[in-house]
């Protein structure tokens, strides 16, 4: 076989491209030929071109597709080999992957030479972001609160950046474009925040506001004691917070301040009142809402009652007297009303409800009475009695010397006298005469009996009848007498 070629060559960049037409003819061991024949060759080192395009080209957090597009201008693409090995026999080839990464693909022409392409993957974000939030207030308020929410997009393990926070959508639906959002609550409860990252992945915060509250503290006043006195009292304070309608917990009481400015931090209080007025007491709860408790005192009556009497009647009497007592409670400087009077003791412990009252009396004295009133003052009334005169006036007889008696001295005198006593009269002839033997005196009433040695006729009935007579009217007769010093009888009466 004989071949001959003719061919042409041209320099393309830094690989030479030959192409031409071989022509040949065969001859075999007898001398036959053959006729010519040719054929066009082409002889190429310029490997083909190609570009990509991924869809989508931004951050996602989906599959991404590469699209591989390959040219020659010589020889022309015979096929392109994906990553996983597939052979494509065109000049364009897809391939959808679903992470980040390197991935290569090889583009082969028709005289063999091969392109390794390799395409980059990096936006593909699968991971969520996170976020955290603060609350700028976190102590007790009476004003709304500042949820302050910061967010984050962690980084891949597959070493790639994030896409990054995107933006942050509020409670109320307002987005804000950045990684820190501000968003005020003035209400207790729980906040939903959407964090979301470039790539389109979401984390929702759930935040909670539970140190808001705007409700006012109570408070009760119990003063001690409850009734009227003439102490100073004891003001009993105690404050409650009450829950609020949204079902959280209340702040509870801080303190209490009293009246003279001293701060209690506690829910109960106890304030020493001496005197009667207003007074107001400042509750604060831990949220700063305050109350003012006014109260008032009017129970203190530190003044005494006063008093007076009169004697019925006024003038000299020879029975009983009636003392007439008069009280009243004077009112006090303070401008509140007296306690009033309660009670009147009477000297014998007997007690008198009321201002008036009326005590009788037998006999000339000085009589107390206790005037109290409801605050526990007394004052003592001294009231003297001295127009009561029961004693009988003194009679004095002289009689004439007796012609047969040498009983009685020359000029003697009988003394007749009575007074009374509680319920009891007696009346008392006295004389200074010889007088009576003391012997005698439990006889001298029987009947017939005479004192030895009487010179003066009698049958010694006299003071036998006058006995009989005075107990039949019940009462007694009795003697008190000395020798020599007179004689005295007495007759008691009841009245």
């Amino acid at each position: 076989m004989q071949l001959n070629s003719k061919r042409s060559c041209v320099r393309c960049k830094q690989f030479w491209v030959c192409h031409g037409r071989i022509f040949a003819k065969a001859e075999d061991q007898a001398g036959n030929v053959s006729d010519m024949i040719s054929a066009v060759f082409m002889f190429e080192q310029t490997a083909p071109a190609a570009d990509y395009a991924l869809t989508p080209n931004n951050w996602t957090n989906g599959d991404v597709e590469i699209r591989i597009h390959a040219e020659d201008d010589m020889s022309g693409v015979q096929s392109i080999t994906l990553p996983d090995g597939t052979v494509v026999d065109a000049d364009a080839a897809e391939y959808r992957v679903m992470q980040n990464g390197i991935y290569e693909f090889s583009v082969r022409d028709h005289c063999g030479n091969v392109l390794p392409y390799p395409v980059d993957v990096a936006n593909i974000d699968l991971m969520p972001p996170t976020a955290d939030y603060e609350l700028l207030t976190d102590e007790w308020t009476n004003v709304p609160v500042t949820i302050r929410v910061k967010a984050d997009d962690p980084s891949p393990e597959d070493g790639y950046a994030p896409s990054g926070i995107r933006s942050i959508t509020l409670p109320d639906g307002e987005v804000v474009e950045a990684d820190t959002a501000d968003f005020i609550a003035e209400q207790n409860g729980s906040y939903d925040f959407i964090v979301s990252d470039n790539a389109g992945n979401t984390y929702t915060l759930h935040t909670e506001v539970s140190n808001i509250d705007y409700l006012s503290p109570q408070a009760q006043c119990t003063i001690d004691p409850g009734q009227w006195t003439n102490q100073p009292v004891a003001m009993h304070i105690t404050a409650t917070d009450p829950s609020p309608e949204d079902g959280y917990a209340p702040s509870g009481i801080q303190s209490i301040t009293l009246p003279g400015g001293m701060v209690v931090d506690d829910s109960q209080a106890v304030f020493t009142a001496d005197k009667n007025g207003k007074y107001d007491f400042v509750i604060a709860d831990r949220g700063g809402n305050t109350f003012v408790l006014h109260t008032e005192v009017k129970i203190i009556d530190d003044l005494l009652p006063t008093a007076k009497y009169s004697v019925v009647p006024g003038k000299w009497t020879n029975e009983s007297v009636t003392i007439e007592v008069t009280a009243e409670d004077p009112a006090p400087e303070d401008g509140y009303v007296a306690s009033g009077v309660k009670k009147i003791a009477f000297p014998d412990g007997t007690v008198i409800e009321g201002a008036y009252a009326e005590f009788t009396v037998h006999e000339n004295g000085n009589y107390d009475f206790a005037v109290s009133d409801h605050g526990g003052n007394i004052f003592t009334l001294h009231a003297k009695v001295e127009n009561v005169d029961t004693i009988c006036p003194v009679v004095d007889y002289h009689f004439e010397q007796l012609e047969d008696g040498d009983h009685r001295p020359e000029n003697s005198r009988i003394i007749v006298g009575a007074a009374q006593h509680d319920k009891q009269v007696d009346i008392y002839v006295q004389d200074f005469g010889h007088g009576i033997d003391p012997r005698y005196h439990k006889s001298i009433f029987d009947r017939y009996f005479r004192v030895p040695g009487t010179k003066v006729q009698g049958s010694g009935l006299g003071l036998a009848i006058s006995k009989d007579f005075v107990e039949a009217h019940g009462g007694t007769i009795s003697i008190e007498s000395e020798i020599g010093k007179g004689c005295r009888f007495t007759v008691s009466l009841p009245v």
